[in-house]
């Protein structure tokens, strides 16, 4: 019975690696899609959701400020959220708009439902959501404008780092985020949709309008891509509209993110598989979400399973038989990720030579999320704590 549950895994893991492969290598050699560039401009509500960011707020309103558009079309709101330090001075006099939040608000897909109520009654044709830790590319708004012109109701931008060679984690967070981008890239190649990545994103004020913005977990972003999933909505990939992020540089920090981001998405499973697995539109989309929400708990149990297994297999056939063969597998594995990760960095122009600690470590940062899947499987958390942001950095010194 336990191999059969563990071939069975096995196979599961498989059907995973074809699904997530084989669109990712058609997609790659697909010529891409020339598009037209349009000269109207829609008017952007940009939000940006705030506790205590007064080191690095100020450069990413400057960064907003230097954009190539209409100065006219585009409006900044600063989210107040329980600030106790000077952020709220500091967007003030950088002459943006400020909303302050309720005591009520407790996590940051209250502070954004607060956000869209307050400004339902305004005039804007999309919303732009940012971390106040990012930076913009100067043409950031442009060609996010040009998927609104284009008829996209939902669009993710491209996320790059303004840290990523600052230390091996850092740098790890920048390959994966190079990977996903590459990944909604190919699929944006193949007619296919994005999801919500965190920071960065496009929504059209009718959609709010419409369905308002009922996020209840720790994963607003991956759950409003669900929510949207559900309604036929598709999200573009704009590869072109960059965000630079502040990436973690501590263990310990990354640690409780990712505890967050995992029971966030262990919340979406429970919300959402009944809905991403019925109807008969946009299968595609909701199959995509579904896989990814089901993988942490796939993870847990094909590890569970997978050990037991080997203490099987040991004491049936001997600890040096599997030592070699545990060896030479993982060596296997660890060198294809290596030589992954430096095509993807190669890919995306990046120097690989300056994060070489991050390329030879990336394969251990994958393997620290198995226990954390483990952990908030059995003890999830319970409230959204924000990152301290420390790196007082304009877009002028991002390479």
């Amino acid at each position: 019975m336990l191999q059969v549950c563990y071939y069975l895994l096995l196979l599961i893991h498989i059907v995973y690696a074809i699904y997530f492969t084989v669109p990712f290598l058609i997609g790659f050699k697909k010529k891409n899609k020339i598009e037209g560039k349009s000269k109207a401009q829609c008017k952007f509500c940009i939000l940006i959701p705030a506790r205590n960011e007064a080191i690095v707020i100020g450069n990413l309103i400057e960064s907003l400020k230097q954009q190539n558009y209409n100065s006219k079309n585009y409006q900044i709101y600063v989210l107040i959220n329980h600030c106790t330090d000077q952020t709220k001075q500091i967007a003030l006099e950088k002459k943006v708009n400020v909303i302050d939040c309720p005591s009520t608000v407790k996590k940051k897909s209250d502070v954004l439902a607060y956000g869209f109520q307050k400004l339902k009654n305004q005039k804007f044709d999309a919303f732009l959501l940012l971390d106040a830790d990012n930076l913009v590319h100067p043409d950031f708004c442009n060609h996010m404008n040009q998927s609104y012109q284009n008829g996209f109701q939902a669009a993710q931008c491209f996320r790059d780092s303004k840290n990523r060679n600052q230390n091996w984690l850092s740098g790890c967070y920048s390959i994966f985020y190079y990977i996903q981008n590459l990944y909604f890239y190919t699929k944006k190649k193949l007619g296919l949709s994005a999801t919500f990545s965190g920071t960065g994103m496009m929504i059209t004020k009718e959609i709010v309008d419409q369905f308002g913005y009922p996020m209840t977990t720790l994963t607003e972003d991956m759950e409003y891509s669900a929510f949207l999933a559900t309604h036929n909505i598709p999200i573009d990939f704009v590869t072109k509209a960059i965000t630079y992020d502040e990436q973690p540089n501590q263990f310990s920090i990354s640690w409780k993110q990712r505890k967050r981001w995992t029971t966030g998405v262990y919340q979406c499973l429970q919300k959402y598989f009944k809905q991403l697995l019925q109807g008969k539109t946009n299968q595609i989309f909701k199959l995509d979400l579904f896989l990814i929400f089901f993988s942490p708990l796939l993870q847990v149990l094909t590890c569970t399973v997978g050990v037991i297994h080997i203490a099987y297999v040991i004491l049936r056939y001997g600890f040096f038989s599997f030592f070699y063969f545990g060896i030479v597998f993982l060596l296997l594995t660890y060198l294809l990720m290596i030589l992954f990760t430096i095509f993807v960095l190669e890919n995306n122009q990046k120097n690989f030579h300056e994060m070489k600690y991050a390329i030879l470590l990336f394969p251990l940062f994958l393997s620290t999320w198995i226990p954390i899947q483990f952990i908030c499987l059995f003890k999830k958390i319970n409230k959204w704590e924000p990152i301290v942001h420390k790196e007082d950095i304009q877009i002028e010194n991002v390479k």
